[in-house]
């Protein structure tokens, strides 16, 4: 199974798949191998249920078993050759990753003493990136007079565009005056900061100014549901977020269902 691997591996670069993908399909890939025990060609799709089993059964969550789905699938059905089709994708279990109430987050924002800190936060809720885009967004990548921050392949591999809001062009401003970030905006020791580094700074700072628990991914869920409560269409709200299918906005249509075609910031409400 190995050199099958290592070309799996070659196979998915070429592709163009990120590395954090290659690593995880390449991961499961090699757990069902050696759980199975017997060459590839003597695989049947039985044998991958019985798998799939074995995983629920040692309690497993339905998004780590989804994954090694994927990863054996693909590597069968597009790599091998071999065609397994009654292998179906899993339900998907629609999951509300949690909100923070918006006077909450602003309270939080308005007590943070640290620029580059605060910044992260308005980036985050103000704009609605997820955290990975924002720890390495770039400098050259931000109009400020446009309002606007180029996110380079994000998830997906697709750039886009997302609309920064007015609290966080006058804090970008005065960052600028009084330091040269350099090539990214959010610097790390070795080039951008890291993307545990930039969740722990969500953590850390709630935990210190509201002694709530939050998590970086509650700013992007708070930034969706708060534009949909202020009446902003859930097209706009897609484009803006990135999501490839406008059904990834289904757990936040509870909140709010008003429809219009202007944009505006939560954070600058």
């Amino acid at each position: 199974a190995l050199p099958i691997l290592a070309s799996f591996e070659r196979e998915l670069d070429i592709r163009g798949y990120s590395r954090r993908t290659i690593d995880a399909y390449l991961f499961h890939s090699r757990d069902f191998f050696l759980w199975m025990r017997k060459p590839f060609r003597r695989i049947s799709e039985n044998d991958v249920k019985d798998y799939l089993f074995y995983l629920r059964r040692k309690g497993l969550k339905n998004s780590s078993i989804s994954l090694a789905l994927a990863s054996i699938r693909y590597l069968f059905n597009n790599y091998l050759k071999r065609r397994f089709y009654n292998l179906k994708p899993l339900r998907k279990q629609e999951k509300h990753t949690g909100i923070v109430n918006r006077d909450v987050i602003i309270s939080v924002i308005n007590s943070i003493r640290k620029l580059k800190h605060r910044l992260l936060i308005e980036l985050l809720y103000g704009s609605g990136v997820r955290i990975g885009e924002a720890v390495r967004l770039q400098t050259i990548d931000i109009d400020a007079d446009e309002k606007i921050a180029v996110i380079r392949q994000g998830k997906g591999q697709r750039d886009r565009e997302a609309k920064l809001s007015d609290r966080f062009i006058d804090d970008y401003k005065r960052h600028l005056k009084g330091y040269d970030p350099g090539r990214f905006l959010f610097k790390g020791r070795n080039g951008p900061l890291t993307v545990r580094s930039g969740q722990k700074i969500v953590e850390d700072v709630f935990r210190r100014y509201s002694k709530k628990h939050v998590h970086a991914h509650m700013m992007r869920a708070s930034f969706a549901t708060h534009m949909m409560q202020d009446g902003i269409d859930t097209k706009v709200i897609q484009i803006f977020t990135g999501h490839k299918n406008i059904r990834s906005l289904d757990p936040y249509l509870s909140y709010a269902r008003q429809r219009t075609v202007k944009f505006q910031s939560p954070l600058d409400k």
